[in-house]
């Protein structure tokens, strides 16, 4: 009797599934040694089929020892030599004692690997062909659909292996899709092979940096198959166009995430470069008429196509770039082409990936993607420096999308006066939250990155009146000004940063300039997806975009306002002529005047003792447990009405000086200013909280109306207060209606000891 057998029979030609058979005992050991016959497995050309033999029954010499079973077809021989295994009897097998096997799966797309070989190199130059299935491309049910591959087998030994590939003409070339998996390690050796080489032929000179990474982007040649097209769903198919030239579509498609799809060359992947997508683009409905869809939606069933990116090594999906591209500012229906394009940078997943592509979908089912064009190409540079596409709006509105209501989003050739520029104009904003934003490349986004933001904008009514606004209104109120934010989407979760501000003071019927320096958080990095908007204005304003723009900064550029632990405050005397980084919590206009023959902040029109002048400090990890931080800061007070007077504030007055002290206050004079720091996003039981410094120079120091006065107080970290991600630096302080003009503010780290 014959104790394993295999039979020759082949119900489907594309048959590739592993069968594994394990803890299989045999109760006559004389039945089982020798008998084992693999010959049908030969005639079925199935070279790669092997047993692992962890008790050394088939052995035999008898000794136990275990093994593998492998055909004495099986050209493991080429590697190891005859020596290292025993011939079975009668059964076309042999038994080999010494070695260490385990099979390595290959994984190809088929089109280009047609009629091609997959070969197996060891350090001694000797050769072995895997064993491929789906022989050809009609074995495969929908072989242009983007997950099929050519499957390729061998069981190897213990050893260092190269792969190469060959095509039909015997010529080394790079499939358009490689994917290497391993099986099940042996359970009698350690040895096995973890990890073999993959060999890149030489490409082409410039191929990477100047050619075009699809080797028919207009589809002349009327083959996508041996051209590298696949699909993500729905089939594909070439029309013919009014002019006798093709284009590539697909069949209908019935969810929203089919479309065409293209493997690119991951040998031109190096980090730190471009990947720029260009491509010519219509929607056409199932039932044969021309569809549209709406540019400016970020989802809905009205949105546009766009360009993905799903990146993938070792067979498992590491990351998908979603909407890379973005299409034209205004959707030309009918038989128009749309132009759809975006830049992404290649992170280090991208670059170290095993397989890449390419993938057209996201409009609504039914509506097929018809390309005519479809360039994709690497560039060198660093996107990083120029994170927002089409901030001039050269391209009118493309790659920006609205924010809320149903906002037009209309390129403005001019404005009132007859001024000619280049310009974007969001009008009809229902809602304050109404605006405008564009998708930024995450690659760009490491925690503790500096980020640089920067813009021109004006604000006018409907019939192109020019408004005002206050820079230093922290609040949604009709006087506010409008602010560039981020928004960090994770999944379900989704978190919104403010990271520049309208620069002050801001001046009416003119330019005016948006600015942020701020450090990338641990949400952004993270994210999936971050859109950089412009929102806040009041409702029913128009909010008139020239430019913005957003790039990785360092300590060594000179940048205004970036962020260091040196000196935490920023802006911190007035001698810019701004008020970056200034806001005021409640009523109140924040400006530059000069005082005592030098520029210098004033906080002006505060309604209240407590409406304070404040900024959020950039890295509050700046701030260590049980480090010591000194404040220091000169204030000079005046009332707010003609003829501004200079104005005496009573120290005594102050909540921190001692009870018996206090009874003297003067309430007329009123309290003079201080320091307090902000902290948010706490435990929730306590999410927002204050710590009020008072001043350390003498309290009983009469205030000097007619200079700057000083203050000066320290501040030790401790542990509660690094529970909380936000934090600010507030003056407060001063009677109600009285203007504070302050100078040399800083917060620095003082020596540890």
């Amino acid at each position: 009797s014959m104790a394993i057998a295999f039979q020759d029979e082949l119900n489907k030609t594309h048959y590739d599934s592993q069968a594994h058979l394990s803890t299989v005992t045999f109760n006559n050991i004389d039945i089982s040694r020798n008998k084992i016959n693999l010959c049908k497995s030969i005639s079925s050309h199935k070279h790669g089929d092997y047993i692992e033999d962890s008790d050394g029954v088939f052995n035999p010499n008898g000794d136990g020892t275990p093994g593998f079973v492998v055909n004495d077809k099986f050209a493991i021989t080429t590697f190891e030599g005859d020596d290292k295994c025993i011939k079975l009897e009668g059964g076309c097998a042999k038994f080999c004692p010494n070695l260490c096997m385990r099979v390595v799966n290959v994984k190809v797309t088929p089109h280009d690997t047609e009629g091609g070989r997959v070969l197996v190199k060891n350090l001694r130059d000797e050769w072995l062909e895997m064993s491929c299935f789906w022989g050809g491309t009609g074995d495969c049910y929908d072989d242009t659909l983007w997950t099929k591959r050519r499957d390729c087998y061998a069981v190897l030994p213990q050893g260092n292996y190269t792969v190469y590939f060959r095509d039909k003409d015997d010529k080394l070339m790079w499939p358009n899709a490689v994917e290497v998996f391993y099986g099940k390690p042996p359970e009698s050796c350690t040895n096995y092979v973890e990890n073999i080489d993959i060999f890149y032929p030489e490409l082409p000179k410039d191929y990477c940096s100047h050619g075009n990474l699809i080797t028919d982007p207009t589809f002349k040649s009327k083959d996508f198959h041996s051209n590298g097209w696949y699909h993500t769903g729905g089939g594909l198919k070439l029309m013919e166009l009014a002019d006798k030239s093709y284009a590539l579509t697909t069949q209908p498609r019935v969810t929203t995430i089919m479309g065409p799809a293209y493997f690119i060359d991951t040998r031109c992947l190096k980090e730190g470069d471009i990947i720029e997508i260009e491509a010519e683009i219509r929607l056409m409905h199932n039932r044969g008429y021309f569809a549209a869809c709406d540019t400016s939606l970020e989802v809905g069933t009205m949105v546009c196509p766009s360009a993905s990116i799903v990146v993938k090594k070792g067979g498992v999906t590491a990351n998908v770039k979603w909407d890379v591209t973005a299409t034209s500012s205004e959707w030309k229906y009918g038989g128009e082409w749309n132009i759809m394009f975006g830049r992404i940078k290649i992170d280090a997943a991208m670059a170290e990936a095993d397989t890449m592509a390419v993938f057209v979908a996201r409009q609504r089912r039914w509506v097929m993607p018809v390309l005519n064009r479809f360039d994709v190409k690497v560039k060198s540079g660093d996107i990083c420096n120029h994170m927002v596409q089409n901030g001039n709006f050269d391209m009118g509105s493309t790659h920006w999308k609205i924010i809320g209501g149903t906002i037009p989003l209309v390129l403005a050739d001019k404005l009132a006066g007859g001024e000619e520029r280049k310009m974007v104009r969001i009008s009809k904003r229902k809602e304050w939250y109404h605006g405008m934003g564009t998708y930024l490349d995450t690659a760009c986004f490491d925690e503790g990155d500096v980020v640089l933001v920067t813009g021109t904008m004006r604000l006018v009514t409907g019939t192109n009146i020019p408004l005002n606004c206050n820079p230093a209104t922290s609040r949604v109120s009709p006087i506010a000004c409008p602010i560039v934010g981020i928004k960090a989407k994770r999944n379900v979760h989704i978190d919104f940063f403010e990271v520049a501000g309208t620069v002050g003071p801001y001046k009416q019927n003119q330019w005016n300039k948006f600015y942020g320096v701020f450090k990338v958080t641990k949400e952004m990095s993270r994210a999936r997806t971050l859109m950089l908007f412009v929102n806040r204005a009041y409702k029913n304003v128009d909010i008139v975009l020239e430019d913005l723009s957003a790039k990785q900064v360092t300590g060594d550029d000179t940048v205004f306002g970036y962020p260091t632990c040196d000196q935490v405050i920023r802006n911190n005397d007035g001698m810019s002529g701004n008020t970056t980084f200034w806001l005021s919590d409640g009523e109140g206009i924040i400006t530059v005047a000069r005082t005592h023959e030098r520029n210098t902040l004033h906080h002006r029109n505060r309604g209240n003792w407590y409406t304070s002048m404040f900024q959020h400090i950039a890295d509050p990890s700046c701030f260590t447990f049980r480090s010591r931080w000194k404040f220091e800061g000169s204030f000079y007070l005046y009332n707010s009405v003609s003829p501004y007077n200079a104005w005496e504030c009573d120290k005594r007055c102050n909540s921190e000086t001692p009870d018996n002290i206090k009874k003297k206050c003067n309430k007329s004079a009123g309290r003079c200013p201080w320091m307090a720091i902000h902290f948010k996003g706490g435990p929730e039981e306590q999410p927002s909280k204050y710590i009020h410094l008072g001043n350390q120079i003498n309290f009983r120091t009469p205030w000097d109306k007619t200079r700057f006065n000083k203050f000066e107080q320290e501040l030790t970290i401790t542990r509660d207060m690094l529970e909380y991600k936000t934090w600010s630096v507030l003056i407060v302080g001063a009677k109600a209606n009285i203007n504070v003009a302050m100078t040399n503010l800083t917060l620095s780290p003082m020596a540890q000891g």
